[in-house]
């Protein structure tokens, strides 16, 4: 157990908590709430990323995407890892809040001065000079984005998912209308760079609206030691993993251009749609759900085999189906501009799969205290990706970027899996089988489209038709395979 977890049982400032409901039924019920949100909101996304698309070239994806890649690195190199001290934390934390928030703001001040007068030698080093004036209006995004209320922090710690839903969905809601109006009426990379601005002011906002903290400018030092006891951690797995999440972005702009990174980065966001819209959204439920849990290993390794029937469930025939239906679906709804899109969007389909089984592995390593785990996961994919990223990208474009980014990922997660394993006393083979029965209908029905993709046309009748058809064919295929296991049974019972 970490020193952090030790402090709790002696701190005079936690009092008891309070008798809860059962944990699972809250956890299901959760996941529930937060998958609902998520849906509405990727469905907002995909409208959006489509009229931008539609509105927007390669190139101002790029010239933004160097500028956000700017912007976390910054944030990357200095992050806190208050949030998820304040959620690993037993007992009631409003004490701490006060503290976290003005070492949020101090942050946000200094990565604000940091990335101004850093703009042109970011500029210098991708050899873009238009990407000066974009990272010098980002500031402004760092120092709104410190005045967030830290009050929400409960909404996660107290499993409140459905006013984090809210948060989410309204936010996401909001972005969609500034974001398209910017586009029709500047049509250039400045309604990206608006947009951003706008919508952390609009997160700001809603922060305060939803939750009744009040911070106020006062800092305990004592609390903070306290809370950087397990931040230092989060802190060098934030580190490394930003280079995991990163380094391929930063090659392919230094090498093939902003253009190139802009098709990078779509494809990126669309193959990751079944990591981050689903395993992302359980596992923000898992890691609070798992803290307040940790020391009873039964409930943890019942609760993490059960995840990862829900995250495959939902993931596999998303990420397999984008695989073959990648073809006919990047030039009927993104368009021509964008087709290059496609085989690296086939290929990270895969890296989105391998990020969607693994999500849940961090959440028991921070849930039981083991943070340094997560580090040294991200420690291994970094060597990997050190040896192949660069000369694959340099030799086959975003074809090699993409695979040196997948093959990393699906050694490094396997063996996630196997530390997770081993840390809740749980028989691979028991991992394994629960892995091989919500794959292998997603794999037949991948068969099963790709053929038929073969006599699609490109349109939009074409891709309603294979979608319909994939959707139809993994819903009968799995109750064929696990007739006695429901994905979406399990998300919504309550244990």
């Amino acid at each position: 157990m970490s020193a952090l977890s030790e402090h709790n049982e002696t701190d005079p400032l936690i009092a008891d908590a309070p008798v809860e409901p059962p944990l699972s039924g809250r956890v299901v019920r959760g996941a529930g709430w937060l998958f609902f949100g998520k849906v509405i909101g990727r469905g907002l996304g995909v409208i959006k990323l489509v009229i931008l698309a539609r509105l927007l070239a390669p190139e101002d994806f790029g010239l933004f995407g160097i500028a956000m890649l700017a912007l976390a690195t910054l944030e990357a190199f200095t992050v806190t890892g208050f949030g998820d001290a304040l959620i690993h934390r037993q007992g009631r934390i409003r004490a701490y809040l006060d503290s976290a928030w003005v070492v949020q703001i101090l942050r946000g001040l200094c990565l604000a001065a940091l990335l101004y007068f850093t703009a042109p030698l970011i500029g210098w080093f991708f050899d873009e000079p238009r990407a000066v004036p974009i990272l010098r209006v980002l500031c402004l995004v760092e120092i709104v984005k410190a005045l967030v209320n830290p009050g929400i922090i409960h909404f996660r710690k107290d499993l409140q998912f459905r006013k984090q839903m809210e948060y989410i969905l309204w936010s996401d809601i909001l972005a969609l209308i500034i974001g398209v109006l910017l586009a029709f009426q500047l049509r250039n990379v400045w309604a990206l760079v608006w947009a951003a601005l706008a919508g952390t002011a609009v997160r700001v906002a809603l922060s305060y609206i939803l939750h009744p903290h009040r911070p106020r400018l006062r800092m305990n030092s004592e609390h903070v030691r306290h809370l950087f006891g397990f931040g230092g951690w989060v802190l060098a797995s934030s580190l490394l993993m930003f280079l995991v999440t990163h380094a391929d972005d930063l090659v392919v702009g230094k090498v093939l251009g902003a253009a190139a990174l802009g098709v990078y980065q779509i494809a990126f966001r669309v193959a990751n749609i079944a990591a981050t819209e689903i395993a992302h959204t359980i596992n923000s439920v898992l890691f609070p759900a798992f803290s307040k849990v940790q020391s009873d290993k039964k409930r943890l390794r019942a609760g993490y085999v059960k995840s990862v029937t829900v995250t495959l469930g939902l993931a596999c025939p998303l990420a397999l189906g984008l695989l073959v239906m990648a073809p006919v679906l990047v030039p009927v709804l993104l368009g021509e501009a964008w087709r290059p899109a496609v085989v690296p969007m086939q290929i990270l389909a895969l890296f989105g799969l391998a990020r969607a089984f693994a999500a849940g592995c961090g959440s028991v390593f921070y849930a039981c205290g083991q943070p340094r785990l997560l580090a040294r996961v991200s420690a291994i994919q970094c060597v990997l990706l050190a040896l192949t990223l660069w000369p694959l990208t340099v030799r086959y474009g975003l074809p090699g970027t993409s695979v040196a980014v997948t093959l990393s990922t699906l050694l490094v997660y396997g063996y996630s899996a196997f530390l997770t394993c081993a840390l809740l006393e749980l028989r691979v083979q028991t991992l394994l089988r629960t892995v091989a029965q919500a794959l292998a209908p997603a794999v037949l029905m991948a068969l099963g489209v790709a053929w038929l993709a073969r006599f699609a046309t490109e349109s939009v009748g074409g891709l309603a038709l294979l979608v319909a058809v994939g959707g139809a064919s993994f819903v009968v295929l799995w109750r064929l395979i696990n007739p006695s296991t429901n994905p979406i049974h399990l998300l919504r019972r309550k244990a």
